[in-house]
């Protein structure tokens, strides 16, 4: 029932299970009282161990565009969200989460327009896949035995997606690598491609294992990166919290003591107390734009030294 979060959120309405939420933000107000959606900011955190997707075309799309089977589930599990709110739009920092016996990484942003954007990272057990996409595999496989080369695909698939549209249409694309722009019309090319790359890649084993530990040494990189990040804005966000509260203590405290002292008094006093409000939310908003340059420079410097260690094995 809270409108501010159906208009951020609208696919919250259908989830089923419990969250522990906290969300903390500023915004301006209209003419009804009602916040003004577009000049939110603020930051928050979802949290919950178990909770069901109702209604979700996003994850609908997903499952039909990568074959999936009766192994995938709208259930999510051990859940844990951090996310920012910049003029409207939310931010969510990459965090993990399982649905069935797929693993996944998502990280990205929405819009109250209903526009979205988000990158999801996914660990699909072969097995879990449809059986056209396991045929072109085995074929594939059995092609690469006549050549001489002995090729077996890997229980465990690895297939990035970008979600791009809007919540209600959504538009999922598969690609490996880093660039969404490499992405191909469907699951059977992304699996093609896979299990080429890696007959390929075969004949050379020892560049494969070293694009392999690098790759992962650059995701470990980026993935430190992102939590030092997310730790340096939630605790910018208590602090100019704690500012702004303290600030409103203070403004009361100075009211209640001009208030004996007659009418003047008492309106000079809140004119003061309204200042030391101005003044604290200058500083709290000071606290969290430090914290976010300090954050975007940490991603920046994990961004170089991840190109530096792909570039060495290309």
């Amino acid at each position: 029932t809270f409108n501010t979060v159906q208009k951020l959120a609208p696919t919250a309405k259908g989830i089923n299970g419990k969250i522990n939420a906290k969300l903390s933000y500023s915004s301006l107000i209209g003419p009804d009282f009602m916040p003004v959606i577009q000049t939110i900011n603020g930051s928050g955190k979802l949290q919950s161990e178990e909770v069901t997707l109702i209604e979700s075309s996003v994850f609908n799309k997903m499952k039909e565009t990568l074959k999936l089977g009766d192994s995938f589930t709208n259930t999510f599990k051990d859940i844990n969200v951090s996310f920012r709110i910049n003029n409207g739009r939310i931010n969510v920092s990459p965090f993990d989460v399982k649905a069935g016996n797929i693993k996944m990484n998502i990280g990205g942003e929405q819009g109250i327009d209903q526009t979205i954007n988000y990158i999801v990272k996914t660990q699909i057990p072969r097995s879990d896949l449809g059986s056209s996409v396991n045929s072109l595999i085995n074929n594939l496989s059995a092609s690469a035995s006549l050549l001489g080369i002995a090729y077996k695909p890997a229980d465990i698939l690895k297939v990035n997606v970008s979600i791009t549209g809007t919540f209600f249409k959504p538009v999922i694309a598969p690609f490996f690598g880093e660039n969404p722009g490499q992405s191909t019309s469907g699951i059977k090319e992304t699996a093609g491609e896979a299990v080429r790359a890696a007959v390929d890649n075969s004949v050379d084993q020892v560049k494969a294992k070293a694009r392999i530990e690098a790759e992962e040494q650059a995701d470990k990189l980026m993935n430190e990166a992102e939590e030092k990040a997310r730790l340096l804005r939630d605790e910018a966000a208590k602090a100019a919290a704690k500012i702004r509260q303290e600030a409103d203590q203070q403004a009361q405290r100075v009211i209640k003591e001009a208030e004996p002292k007659g009418t003047i008094a008492k309106l000079a006093a809140q004119k003061g107390a309204e200042s030391l409000k101005k003044e604290a939310d200058k500083k709290a908003e000071q606290v969290i734009q430090g914290a976010d340059n300090q954050s975007n420079k940490l991603l920046e410097e994990a961004r170089a030294k991840r190109e530096e260690l792909l570039k060495k094995i290309e």
